[in-house]
């Protein structure tokens, strides 16, 4: 059933590894200067290989000190959506409550409960995810981030929940896709403006976010 569920753009290349995930660079670099020493080495050019694996260990060390000290649009809406994820799933209002805004609101098929207003959302997180249904392990997929203008962005994420008593499904994980709209004002923390619950393994589809 996943498959039909479309997944927003990748981030840009460039970006992504120099800022967000460097480690391929990085790696490629030093494996690239290793290779070149030693191929110069057995061409009796050992100065040479060794100045170019230098090279290739400061670049690499640069690139990972660009990803250290930045932190990118994405990387702070991907770090929020597993924190809306993480509280939802512990039923920890007080803690999703500063995620939200006011109007926030879920889209969803039946028979997902659809609050709308942050106040009813938070309500409907305590009398469901607090009682009826427990989750006992999360595990969160990765988080697609998409920053569509300076106060506006989507993120993407699959997660899969083993629940507890009554609902557990012999123990077996249940995973769901869910999109999150966000804004905020100025400079000020993202925030989710709405939940639109995509798929949920066994229960249903809803490919187009907001119907």
């Amino acid at each position: 059933m996943t498959s039909v569920v479309p997944t927003l753009p990748a981030a840009p290349v460039l970006p992504h590894y120099l800022l967000e995930d460097p480690w391929p660079v990085v790696v490629g670099l030093l494996l690239a200067g290793l290779i070149a020493a030693i191929v110069l080495h057995r061409r009796d050019r050992l100065k040479s290989g060794l100045r170019i694996l230098g090279l290739a260990v400061v670049l690499a060390a640069g690139v990972y000190a660009l990803a250290s000290l930045v932190t990118t649009e994405r990387e702070v809406l991907a770090a929020r959506t597993r924190d809306a994820a993480t509280f939802t799933a512990a039923a920890k209002v007080s803690d999703l409550r500063d995620l939200l805004t006011e109007r926030a609101s879920v889209h969803a098929f039946n028979p997902i409960p659809v609050p709308h207003g942050r106040e009813e959302l938070l309500d409907t997180v305590r009398s469901t995810l607090g009682h009826s249904i427990i989750v006992k392990e999360l595990t969160i997929g990765p988080v697609r981030a998409v920053v569509d203008g300076p106060n506006v962005a989507r993120t993407q994420v699959r997660v899969w929940a083993k629940l507890d008593g009554e609902q557990a499904f012999y123990n077996a994980p249940i995973g769901a896709w869910f999109r999150l709209d966000w804004t905020r004002e100025a400079l000020g923390p993202w925030r989710i403006t709405g939940i639109n619950v995509m798929q949920i393994d066994g229960v249903g589809v809803n490919p187009s976010p907001g119907d």
